[in-house]
């Protein structure tokens, strides 16, 4: 895998003027990260959703924000950002891929030669030199040379040929017709347009898109092209594939593994939406998803891909040459190629505002809303996948030096064999884990919440994390703070699946819940983890906002970062008001009226001890009143949550006090008071019974 890599400016303006592009190796390499990865270091992150990256380049040189564009500086941009002395850059070549996925089960991309001759129409070169402005390089298979030993670099080279590509639909017996369109065999007549969808954020896909569109133009395919924004996308690709042709990016992390997620012909729809089947690739994919030698698991990913290009079950186009943009007054960025830049969840563990450590916020600029914030939507957006990361946690995660297992939520881990039931060899990993852990509500993270995870995940078959949770085959928490799975498979990726794959969700909390996808923890006030970050608000189309966990396991000796803090006496009240609830279309502004505002109060065992409901004011604040008349002295956690809804999005908060209710004084004045009256009375009883009684005579 290769180092992650950086660009001087002057380095990067030659580049551009001269229009060319440049390659890995005339990239300087990053400094490793010296710090230490302990957190939170920023007070609150705020994720502003702009709409496209044209729009968030200037948010950036303004100052409104501090990272961005989080997928990248387009090159022909780089003029705008290059000389401002409050911008710096890093440069990398991402681990990822974008292409052209193709919809095989709907005719005529069910044909193979078909889909061929479209990848003879994909003029990848063109793409890279003047839709990339040369800052990419052109992929001949679906994992590129960001993945280092996975990259297979014998392929065979991608061919821009039309002439070649018109023989191939000649023969299939898509000729053309008088009016210059491609007549289907089928019918007799003009074939039906081919369904292209582009993303309209990101320039370089409608270049890409546009460019073959020229080509079908040349060969006489007819199409339809829709430019249009994620949402659209996110229904019709993934969840009815209903397309012919989409302008696809994928980012998958260091472990190659996922492409039998992407591409077997039994994974989930919403993973394997280019309905890909075969039984060529199945051999291979299965192969490195299960093999245990490195060596032979290398060589299926090889093979694996190298049957998804000639099939043209995928066409690969293009990696980029990331340009990671960001204000210099920002300390402790890390670049992660995996995340195509320095907006990632180590990032903003360790990042903070130069002079404001513990104080200041990290503003980033998103291209893109959310699609439903959940741990267990049933798709990861990298958007949906980043609020994740920064909320919840996983035993283990990557160590952004060397790539390897690093210690988080579990201290240490083991692996060994295990023979499951039909003799079958196995393994049993067991990860002992931290005891400092605590849920935002203030429950005590345990081994149960672990093993709950796993099996939540393969019970409900989450399509997102059911491959990792597949061949789990029993949990088991022998104590507090010790897990087990066990596995009938001794796959290569097996230690990765249960520890650092599925973000651990609270089992106090999902144990209830019967529809994963249809869930919303947000509007319920439940988006709830262990990470650095708690969910405080969304509003869609406008931000996220995830304000700092004080009780993070992982949280700096020196951090002052912390609740706000509420100390009444039993008895004493407090009245809270909610920031309020709004949602704006254009530029109306609308408070919404009908959501809800509750504070629970949770003692240190994570019980509920008593509930409040609030009531809505006419400008969308919630008020209520915190009572403790019937609260014992102690210390508690309050959690205030706003929740509603608006156009079917939630929208919400979670604001969390340090409640302490301090025991009533036994001399309090009204105490003192009556005391005083007892012994005036008693001392004027004392005197009428003196006045009454007979006087002694002596004898």
């Amino acid at each position: 895998m290769k180092q992650i890599q950086t660009l001087a400016a002057a380095l990067l303006l030659i580049a551009l003027m001269l229009a060319v592009s440049y390659s890995p190796s005339q990239v300087m390499a990053q400094k490793p990260v010296t710090w230490t990865l302990d957190g939170p270091h920023a007070n609150e992150i705020r994720f502003v959703i702009f709409g496209s990256t044209e729009a968030e380049i200037p948010a950036l040189k303004a100052g409104d924000v501090d990272f961005g564009p989080e997928l990248g500086l387009p090159v022909e941009r780089l003029p705008d950002v290059q000389n401002d002395p409050n911008i710096k850059m890093i440069q990398g070549v991402e681990q990822g891929v974008w292409g052209f996925s193709l919809q095989c089960q709907r005719y005529p991309l069910d044909i193979v030669d078909f889909r061929r001759a479209i990848r003879l129409l994909s003029d990848k070169d063109t793409m890279v030199s003047e839709g990339l402005h040369g800052q990419g390089v052109a992929l001949d298979g679906y994992l590129g040379p960001g993945y280092g030993k996975w990259y297979n670099p014998n392929l065979p080279k991608s061919e821009f040929n039309p002439e070649k590509a018109a023989q191939i639909l000649d023969k299939l017996g898509f000729t053309l017709g008088p009016d210059g369109k491609r007549i289907d065999p089928k019918t007799g007549k003009t074939m039906r347009p081919l369904l292209i969808y582009a993303r309209e954020e990101h320039a370089h896909r409608v270049f890409s898109v546009q460019t073959l569109a020229k080509a079908f133009d040349q060969v006489g395919i007819p199409y339809d092209l829709k430019i249009v924004p994620r949402r659209v996308t996110s229904v019709e690709v993934f969840e009815k594939q209903e397309y012919d042709i989409y302008t696809a990016g994928w980012g998958g992390g260091p472990d190659v593994d996922w492409l039998y997620d992407n591409f077997y012909s039994e994974s989930p729809p919403t993973m394997n939406f280019e309905l890909y089947k075969s039984a060529r690739a199945d051999e291979q994919l299965k192969l490195l998803k299960f093999g245990s030698d490195p060596e032979k698991v290398k060589e299926a990913a090889w093979k694996a891909v190298e049957i998804i290009e000639d099939e043209a079950g995928f066409i690969s186009l293009y990696a980029q040459y990331y340009i990671s943009a960001y204000r210099s007054n920002i300390k402790n960025v890390i670049d992660l190629p995996w995340w195509t830049g320095v907006v990632n969840f180590e990032t903003f563990l360790t990042a903070y505002l130069e002079g404001n450590e513990y104080t200041g916020p990290l503003r980033v600029a998103w291209s893109s809303d959310l699609t439903q914030p959940s741990p267990m939507f049933e798709i990861n957006w990298w958007w949906d996948t980043m609020v994740d990361s920064v909320i919840y946690d996983t035993p283990i995660n990557p160590d952004p030096n060397t790539f390897g297992e690093m210690p988080w939520m579990a201290k240490s881990w083991k692996v060994e064999p295990w023979t499951a039931p039909g003799n079958v060899p196995g393994l049993k990993i067991t990860f002992n884990l931290r005891d400092d852990i605590k849920w935002h509500d203030g429950t005590p993270f345990t081994a149960e919440d672990l093993t709950f995870t796993w099996e939540y995940a393969r019970d409900k078959q989450n399509p997102v994390y059911i491959s990792y949770v597949t061949n789990l085959v029993s949990t088991e928490a022998p104590d507090k703070y010790t897990a087990v799975g066990y596995t009938n498979t001794t796959s290569y990726w097996a230690l990765h699946w249960l520890g650092w794959n599925i973000p651990v969700i609270p089992k106090h909390i999902w144990q209830d819940i019967a529809d994963p996808i249809t869930y919303q923890p947000v509007s319920e006030g439940k988006l709830i983890g262990t990470g650095p970050f708690m969910f405080k608000e969304y509003k869609p189309g406008e931000y996220f906002i995830a304000t700092a966990n004080p009780n993070y396991f992982l949280k700096p000796a020196g951090s002052t970062i912390g609740f706000p803090k509420l100390t009444l006496t039993q008895g004493d009240t407090k009245a809270l008001t909610s920031t309020p609830l709004t949602v704006k279309v254009d530029t109306t502004v609308t408070p919404i009226t009908n959501g809800t505002y509750t504070l629970t109060v949770i003692d240190s065992t994570g019980s509920v001890v008593k509930t409040f409901a609030g009531t809505a004011g006419s400008d969308g604040t919630y008020s209520t009143t915190l009572d403790t008349a019937d609260i014992s002295p102690g210390a508690y956690t309050v959690l205030a949550e706003l929740a509603g809804t608006a156009g079917g999005k939630p929208l919400g908060s979670t604001e969390t006090y340090q409640l302490v209710v301090e025991a009533k004084p036994f001399l309090t004045p009204t105490v003192i008071a009556s005391i005083v009256a007892v012994i005036v009375i008693i001392i004027a009883a004392g005197y009428v019974v003196i006045r009454r009684r007979p006087k002694k005579t002596p004898k």
